[in-house]
């Protein structure tokens, strides 16, 4: 199997630094093997160098939309703050696989930034896109959030609905427990 092969390879890149290692590693985020992106993914997320993260940077404006979702993988992987500005901007990306991909590298950084783009999100056209939303914001653990997510627990998908209330129950505010009571009382439960 080629694929085994290719991940030995990235395997042993890991453990090299350098201008060549990363442009392999690089050019390994194109792989078709998933478990052969991913260990490219480890191998350049565990070498924080600045080259690196330029680099994913640029991958993130390519027309491949696999390549976009494998660099937002790796900077999510990185926790790199200095990425989320970028990130925010995939959050507007046409496919909504990238924009899902953005929301999970957001909440693994979990910079404060993220946070009106996160909210913004919950109107998202896709409702997977609104579902990881609504979740990533029980993660902030900001009470800014709280409205927006009592919003979108009436989301017409059912998932977007219950991602609010867990993440409702995470931030553990007042209002939102209040609330989640009434509507309870209300539906005679």
């Amino acid at each position: 199997r080629e694929w085994e092969v290719r991940y030995a390879a990235v395997v042993a890149l890991e453990k090299q630094k350098g201008k060549i290692a990363f442009r392999l590693l690089f050019n390994v985020l194109n792989d078709s093997n998933i478990s052969v992106v991913a260990g490219a993914a480890r191998a350049l997320a565990i070498n924080e160098d600045p080259e690196v993260i330029d680099q994913l940077k640029l991958f993130m404006k390519k027309k491949d939309y696999v390549l976009r979702n494998n660099a937002i993988a790796v900077l999510g992987l990185m926790k790199y703050p200095g990425a989320v500005e970028s990130l925010i901007d995939t959050l507007r990306d046409k496919n909504p696989l990238v924009r899902e991909n953005a929301i999970k590298a957001l909440t693994a950084i979990r910079d404060n930034r993220a946070l009106g783009p996160l909210m913004d999100a919950l109107k998202d056209k896709n409702g997977e896109v609104r579902a990881k939303a609504a979740l990533a914001l029980g993660y902030f653990g900001n009470p800014a959030a709280v409205e927006p997510l009592l919003a979108a627990m009436k989301d017409e998908q059912r998932k977007v609905g219950v991602n609010a209330a867990a993440a409702l129950g995470k931030l553990g505010d007042s209002r939102a427990i209040d609330r989640l009571h009434l509507d309870r009382a209300a539906r005679g439960r």
